[in-house]
C-alpha cells in the first residue's frame, strides 16, 4: 500500500494516520462561470486602462468607467441582470484619432399648448416640458438643458438657435447606436404644434484596440466575454484568442456574446462573413438600447442560466433593461437570421425581450461544408462543461499514479492505474452526465469508449470519449388530421 506522508522508514512506535482527498469529491463540480466586460472608460474614470478589475456593485462604472460612459452603462446593466456570477472589467481609453458620433434634433415648430416632448435617447425617457408660446430657440434650449440634467446620457447636447447637436461621450464605432426617437408608447405625443426634425447619431470612428483587452485577460480564467466591438478588425483578433483559448493544452473554454443593430439585408450579410462557434452575435434592427448594454445584457442572463444548466435551451429567457422598438424583425426575418449566423430576440406582446435563439456564427467547417456542429450556444456551454468535469476527475481520481497494463494485477492499496480502471472511471462519470442531463444513449457510449495505452510514450493513455450530446426542444410540429 501506498502512503503519501508515512514513510517506510518510520520506527518511533505510535499510531500514524494520513487523510486523502482522492476520493472524496463525488457528483459533478459546478464549473466556474467568470464573466470580463470589454469597454470603454472615459476620463473621468479611476480604473487604469486595460486592467482587468472585479465589479460588484451596479454603481462600480461611475467610478471606475467615468459617469455617462459605456463600462458605467454595461456594468449597471450586467449586474442588474445577473449579480449572482462573478464579474469583472477590462476598460479601455477612447482612440485618441477617433470620431465621436453626432445627431442633431432641430425644433421646426412652436408648442401651441403646454406639455412634455417624449424624447428618448439610448431608452431612456428624457421628459422635456414646454409651454405654449415657447419659441423655436427657446425649446431647443430646454432641450439640450433636459438630455445635459442627466449626468448618466452616452450623449451631451448643445443647443443654437433652434438646432440641438448631440455629441457622444465616447469616440468610436458605438456612438453610432446610441438611439433618438420621439416617443414609444402608443400613449405619448407631442404637444400642439411642436415639431422636430431628427437625424440620428453618425460618424463616429475608430475603435479602440481590442487587443489591448486580450492582452489585458492573459491567462485567466475567463468563461463569458461582452464584446462591444463588432467590427471585422476586432471580431478577428477575439476569434483567434478564442480558438486558442478552446485547445486541448489551454483549455480556457470562454465565448463571446455581441449585439449589432443594422438592417435585415446588412445583419444577413454580416452574419455569412462571419464562421465562429465561440462568438454569439444578436441582432435588431429597432434597439432603442445602446448595442454595448444589450450586449451585456445577453451575456449577463445566458450565463446566468448556462450555470444552472448548460443543455437547457435559452429561448424564453428575458433580458430585463432591453428596450427594442416594434418594427423589429419579424418572424420570417428572424428565421432567415438564424440560417445566417445571427441570434434572434422576440419582443412579447408587454415589450419584454427575450431570447428566441442563441445561436453562434460558425456555419461551415475547415473544407467549407455546411456544417450545425456548433450552431448553438448550449453546444458550447455542455461541451465546456464535459470538458472540464472529466479534467477534474482524471486530476482527482489520479493524481500520482503509476501506470500499468490492463492485464498485471494491482495489489490493494497500490497507487498504480490501468487503462481499464480509467474506462471505469470515465463510464462512471458518463452516467452521471447523463442523471444531470447532459448526455444520453450510455449504452453506446460504453461501446464506443476507447482507452489505451500510447504506443508511443508509455506513459501516456489516450481516450476516445464519444458523448452524446442531449439536444434541446426547439420546434413542436403537429398535424391535425380533422374528422366531421
Amino acid at each position: 500500500m501506498n502512503f503519501e506522508t508515512i514513510p517506510l522508514s518510520l520506527r518511533l512506535p505510535g499510531a500514524y494516520v494520513e487523510i486523502s482527498t482522492q476520493r472524496a469529491v463525488r457528483g459533478l463540480p459546478g464549473f466556474p462561470h467568470k464573466i470580463v466586460i470589454f469597454t470603454q472608460k472615459l476620463a473621468t474614470g479611476t480604473l487604469a486602462a486595460g486592467v482587468a478589475t472585479r465589479v460588484t456593485r451596479p454603481q462600480d462604472g461611475d467610478a471606475l468607467c467615468g459617469r455617462g460612459s459605456m463600462g458605467a452603462a454595461m456594468i449597471k446593466a450586467a449586474l442588474k441582470a445577473n449579480g449572482w456570477t462573478e464579474c469583472w472589467v477590462i476598460a479601455l481609453e477612447d482612440k485618441a484619432d477617433g470620431t465621436a458620433a453626432t445627431g442633431t434634433l432641430t425644433v421646426t415648430g412652436a408648442p401651441t399648448s403646454s406639455g412634455v416632448y417624449p424624447l428618448y435617447i439610448a431608452g431612456v425617457k428624457v421628459g422635456v416640458g414646454v409651454a405654449a408660446g415657447d419659441s423655436i430657440n427657446a425649446t431647443a434650449t430646454k432641450i439640450a438643458a433636459a438630455i445635459n440634467a442627466n449626468a448618466d446620457m452616452p450623449v451631451t447636447a448643445a443647443a443654437v438657435n433652434a438646432v440641438v447637436t448631440c455629441t457622444a461621450r465616447h469616440k468610436g464605432l458605438c456612438g453610432n447606436d446610441i438611439d433618438m426617437r420621439a416617443g414609444f408608447y402608443p400613449d405619448e405625443t407631442l404637444p400642439a404644434g411642436l415639431a422636430v426634425t431628427i437625424v440620428g447619431m453618425a460618424a463616429g470612428a475608430g475603435n479602440p484596440d481590442i487587443a489591448d483587452a486580450i492582452e489585458a485577460m492573459g491567462e485567466t480564467w475567463f468563461t463569458d466575454i461582452v464584446n462591444p466591438w463588432t467590427d471585422t478588425t476586432s471580431l478577428n483578433a477575439l476569434k483567434l484568442d478564442l480558438d486558442a483559448r478552446w485547445t486541448g493544452t489551454v483549455m480556457k473554454d470562454a465565448k463571446a456574446y455581441s449585439f449589432k443593430r443594422d438592417t435585415f439585408g446588412n445583419l444577413a450579410t454580416f452574419g455569412n462573413a462571419r464562421n465562429d462557434g465561440l462568438a454569439t452575435i444578436m441582432g435588431s434592427n429597432d434597439a432603442l438600447t445602446p448595442t454595448y448594454v444589450l450586449a451585456a445584457i445577453y451575456c449577463a442572463v445566458s450565463t446566468f442560466q448556462l450555470g444552472i444548466d448548460p443543455a437547457r435551451p435559452l429561448q424564453n429567457v428575458a433580458m430585463p433593461g432591453a428596450l427594442i422598438g416594434p418594427k423589429h424583425f419579424n418572424q420570417q426575418e428572424r428565421n432567415l437570421l438564424l440560417f445566417d449566423g445571427i441570434a434572434t430576440c422576440r419582443l412579447g406582446d408587454d415589450g419584454t425581450v427575450y431570447i428566441e435563439r442563441a445561436v453562434t456564427t460558425y456555419q461551415k467547417n475547415a473544407a467549407g461544408a455546411d456544417d450545425t456542429a456548433l450552431l448553438d450556444l448550449e453546444t458550447v456551454a455542455t461541451l465546456a462543461l464535459l470538458r472540464y468535469t472529466e479534467r477534474t476527475r482524471i486530476l482527482l481520481r489520479f493524481p500520482r499514479m503509476k501506470l500499468t497494463d490492463d492485464g498485471n494485477e494491482i495489489a490493494p492499496g497500490q497507487a498504480m492505474v490501468r487503462p481499464k480502471d480509467i474506462r471505469d472511471e470515465l463510464i462512471a462519470l458518463a452516467m452521471e452526465w447523463q442523471r444531470a442531463g447532459l448526455v444520453e444513449n450510455i449504452d453506446d457510449y460504453v461501446a464506443n469508449l476507447i482507452v489505451q495505452r500510447s504506443a508511443d510514450d508509455p506513459n501516456r493513455v489516450n481516450v476516445l470519449n464519444p458523448p452524446d450530446l442531449v439536444n434541446q426542444l426547439r420546434i413542436y410540429a403537429s398535424k391535425i388530421e380533422f374528422r366531421l
